[in-house]
């Protein structure tokens, strides 16, 4: 079988499983199974098929079978799990991809046992010395040690990440790794991230099981925030993206039920959903800070060094704070502002660093799968090299360094390592300048960073940050299916869903739809907090319903909402224009009259600009023009340089008659510096009412120039037809015009 041929068979069978349809989902396994020369598997599927076949005939007789449901389940599970089984023996016999390669390297090789690994690493937490104390034999010793214990490590992340399915001592054996208090937890992180991995290939219930069991045994994110994180990421999405295989093992279902009474599990599940919605948004942060952002904070920097006629050195060798006009220029050139929006941009879980660090991870280092997701460590053997190739002198500033970038809390590990790596590419000079500007700004950083966030919010942010760069930078990420192409919305999961589902947890992601004008999940999320009980549901989340169906056009729904919000809270402003504003959009102009009348009432005699001209627009559109016309009139009282009113006197003196009138208001409006196309078109209108020909081909003829072309102009002409004749223009006369007007366009073009 081609690659194409296995993926599509392996996709029809797994729709299959998932409408519970296993009689054609073991025909098709049949088929799927036919190249591979696996008899215990072919065993399987055919004791497979005759317990279904029993179980049929059981239901077919009438048969009173109490363990029916439960048997299915377990064929179900057991389909689930061949299906992978058979797919991952194809691709290892035809694919080129890495899962591929070490599957075959495995079959060839055996990776080193577990247990073997486990007393390596192991031995490294016993005997790595502290970066400060290192000499220069001290430094040998490290780096020998390190490159051994990475060799380790690496073993573990590949046979854990490209392995099959796994027996109970597999996971007893991983289990121990997990629990021996020798095994750093940076390594158990790294462990933990190759098993939510493989668990993205495939569900394998040890593995689930193993997640599961080990935050369990976790009592709080604060006990290991990273190794917390890590093991609730990949347990959410195993449950997000696995949902139908997860709840077919009561084994794993109890557990996950378990961990929902945990009383943190909610709050951190509740964190992580936040994060990964922001993970979603990164392409557009990663726009608006190239191309909005950065030019600006470019281009006000250049003014201010030009202001004080400093040249680049001068600007950065300068202490700003000895300078007090310095420091009043830049707060009038608006940089603080932007550097203060950048903070919290990055507080709120923006990720404004994507764009910088997506371009310098091209090092070799990057090239190795495992690195992307290497918790960040100072004794790394990468970083030890570059700091025993300086000279003697530079050995501790590198070693400071290191040391510097491993407590920054604004970078994810990612980027650490890219960070120093950049800086390992510059002179010795600058980069001991970067250290010097670090450590000055380091205790501020801390400051701050304490005071936003607890230690899990910014772990798992950070964490979220290194999958997505994986997923959309890794040289090789085509032979990954993308997880932040799916929209991650684990409130949606029928595993989850109670977990995420109250008010003040689905809150936070409806606020940040639309924040970011993600109207139809907003739609979703206040649809379900307005399902709450009647009476209990606030009038904000209808109003917020409505405006989320209001910006997808959906005005009957949005109205309906709207009105349920003035039913829950009656008389609030912000409800009765939107009820009036999806009304007029409906063209129910006698109701929105009846919402803009309650909000005059509501003005209590001091109507807003806004009040009287939608008012009066609605009054015109039902052809109240006397009344139309006061309102308008009185908006121009209240407002005597706004051009608002003029445009709709003029407008409503036309179609009243009232030519000379309608000519007074025109006149205003063509005077202003930029008139419309509409001003012009109308004012011609008016002319050629009033029998001034010339005149109105003229003010024709400067409409035209405004419009796209002269179909559009066309078309707007017509339409304007039925008022035209009103105010005594012969029908016949306006095609007459319309060909004037293009025969003198093509005359002058």
């Amino acid at each position: 079988m081609t690659t194409d041929s296995i993926r599509q068979q392996y996709r029809k069978i797994i729709a299959l499983l998932d409408r519970k349809e296993l009689a054609s989902a073991l025909s098709q396994l049949d088929t799927f199974l036919q190249e591979i020369n696996d008899w215990p598997l072919h065993e399987e599927l055919d004791e497979i098929k005759t317990s279904y076949e029993y179980m049929l005939a059981y239901l077919k007789n009438g048969s009173e079978d109490p363990q029916r449901h439960s048997l299915h389940k377990q064929l179900l599970a057991r389909a689930y799990r061949m299906s992978d089984r058979i797919r991952l023996l194809h691709f290892r016999q035809t694919e080129t991809t890495l899962l591929a390669e070490n599957l075959r390297t495995q079959q060839q090789l055996p990776p080193r046992p577990l247990q073997e690994l486990l007393l390596e690493l192991e031995l490294f937490h016993d005997t790595a010395p502290s970066l400060p104390s290192l000499s220069g034999a001290g430094l040998q010793e490290l780096l020998t040690s390190a490159e051994r214990h990475e060799q380790a490590r690496r073993g573990l992340f590949y046979s854990t990440w490209a392995s099959y399915f796994w027996t109970p001592a597999d996971k007893e054996n991983a289990q121990a790794l997990l629990t021996s208090e020798k095994v750093a937890s940076l390594d158990k992180q790294l462990f933990i991230s190759a098993l939510t991995l493989s668990l993205f290939d495939h569900f394998d219930p040890q593995k689930a099981e193993l997640l599961l069991q080990t935050l369990l045994q976790t009592s709080s994110p604060d006990e290991d925030a990273a190794l917390y994180a890590r093991l609730l990421t990949g347990t959410a999405l195993t449950a997000y993206f696995h949902a139908r295989q997860f709840a077919l093992y009561p084994s794993v279902s109890a557990l996950l039920d378990l961990l929902k009474d945990k009383p943190h599990f909610a709050a951190s599940l509740a964190t992580l959903q936040l994060q990964l919605l922001y993970s979603r948004e990164s392409p557009k942060t990663e726009v608006r800070i190239k191309e909005e952002i950065l030019p600006d904070f470019i281009s006000r920097t250049k003014k201010q060094m030009d202001k004080f006629h400093l040249g680049d050195d001068a600007f950065w060798a300068e202490k700003l704070e000895k300078n007090p006009e310095w420091e009043d220029a830049l707060k009038n050139s608006g940089m603080e502002n932007m550097m203060e929006e950048l903070q919290n941009m990055m507080a709120e879980g923006e990720d404004i660093f994507l764009s910088s660090f997506a371009q310098i991870k091209n090092y070799p280092f990057f090239r190795d799968l495992h690195a992307w997701l290497l918790p960040f460590s100072p004794t790394h053997p990468e970083l030890l090299r570059f700091v025993q190739r300086q000279p003697e002198a530079g050995r501790k500033p590198a070693l400071a360094l290191i040391e510097l970038v491993a407590g920054l809390d604004t970078m994810c590990d990612s980027d650490k390592y890219s960070f120093l790596m950049t800086l390992f590419h510059i002179p010795e000079a600058q980069r001991n300048g970067v250290l010097q500007s670090l450590s000055a700004g380091m205790e501020e950083i801390r400051k701050s960073e304490g005071e936003s966030k607890n230690k899990f919010t910014t772990v798992s942010r950070h964490y979220v940050q290194d999958l997505y760069r994986f997923f959309n930078l890794y040289s090789r990420r085509q032979e990954f299916p993308n997880i932040f192409r799916t929209s991650l919305t684990l409130y949606d999961s029928p595993l989850l869903r109670d977990t995420l589902g109250d008010t003040a947890t689905l809150l936070p992601y409806g606020e940040f739809f639309i924040r970011k004008e993600l109207w139809n999940e907003a739609e979703t999320v206040y649809r379900r907090l307005a399902q709450g009980e009647k009476g209990k549901t606030s009038a904000e989340i209808f109003q917020k319903l409505g405006f989320s169906l209001q910006q997808q056009e959906k005005y009957t729904e949005a109205l309906a909402a709207y009105s349920q919000a003035d039913l829950t809270k009656p008389g609030q402003p912000w409800t009765l224009k939107g009820q009036a504003y999806c009304a007029r959009k409906l063209g129910n102009y006698a109701e929105a009259l009846t919402y803009l009348q309650r909000l005059r009432t509501l003005s209590q005699g001091r109507p807003s600009l806004s009040l009287l001209m939608q008012t009066g627009t609605c009054l015109l559109l039902m052809e109240r023009m006397d009344e139309a016309m006061n309102l308008f009139f009185e908006a121009e009282f209240l407002n005597e340089q706004s051009p608002r009113p003029w445009r709709n006197i003029a407008w409503c003196s036309f179609l009243s008659g009232k030519t000379d009138q309608a000519a007074r208001y025109y006149d205003k409006l063509l005077s202003l510096p930029s008139p419309t196309r509409e001003d012009f078109l109308n004012a011609a209108h008016t002319k050629w009412a009033q029998r001034h020909v010339p005149e109105a081909i003229t003010l024709y003829t400067k409409a035209l120039a405004l419009y796209p072309d002269f179909d559009t102009f066309r078309t707007t002409v017509y339409k304007d037809r039925p008022h035209l004749i009103q105010a005594g223009i012969a029908e016949d006369d306006i095609p007459l015009m319309v060909d004037l007007l293009q025969s003198h366009l093509t005359r002058n073009p």
